[in-house]
């Protein structure tokens, strides 16, 4: 462990000069399930919003309904396969139906979320004795390169340039 929080381990490719770390923080976590909880409020109230609009008859096309209905899945891809929804003719017109799926498909995609989130790999040419140690070199470039950012910004000198120091790439 690098800090008490940030988890990281080396995966070794076995063609390639270049190595990927893979990195778990907790407050990337958090933040992660906060904007997935997020997602799922806002599309649980665009669902309820489109569910008032039929029940009311105010939307009577069924092609309108499912247009609809597509743009708010398209909207919140995140977390539509967490909900099952479907429009279902009744006597009395055209219901919405939604809840949180509970199907065993459903809890091994939460099951893989819950272990995705807070997880980003960096992938480098450079070479160090530990993964550790590299993802302490891949700290220091970034505020390196954010202290470069802030000084173009004051300074308004848009020649300035960051001597190549090493590469990472951030894969989310």
């Amino acid at each position: 462990m690098v800090r008490p929080d940030v988890e990281v381990k080396r995966i070794a490719i076995p063609q390639g000069e270049e190595t990927y770390i893979l990195c778990r923080t907790a407050g990337r976590k958090e933040k992660e399930k906060a904007i997935r909880e997020r997602f799922s409020t806002r599309m649980e109230a665009a669902l309820e919003a489109l569910k008032k609009s039929i029940a009311s008859g105010r939307l009577k096309d069924r092609y309108k309904m499912e247009r609809r209905l597509g743009r708010i899945q398209a909207r919140h891809p995140q977390v539509n396969d967490l909900f099952e929804v479907t429009l279902r003719d009744t006597p009395a017109g055209v219901h919405l139906l939604w809840e949180m799926k509970k199907d065993r498909e459903a809890k091994d995609r939460e099951a893989w979320r819950d272990l995705r989130e807070g997880a980003y790999m960096l992938r480098t040419n450079l070479q160090a004795d530990s993964a550790e140690q590299m993802w302490s070199m891949y700290m220091q470039l970034t505020e390196a390169e954010a202290s470069f950012r802030a000084l173009k910004q004051t300074s308004q000198q848009p020649e300035l340039i960051l001597k190549d120091l090493g590469r990472f790439t951030f894969i989310p």
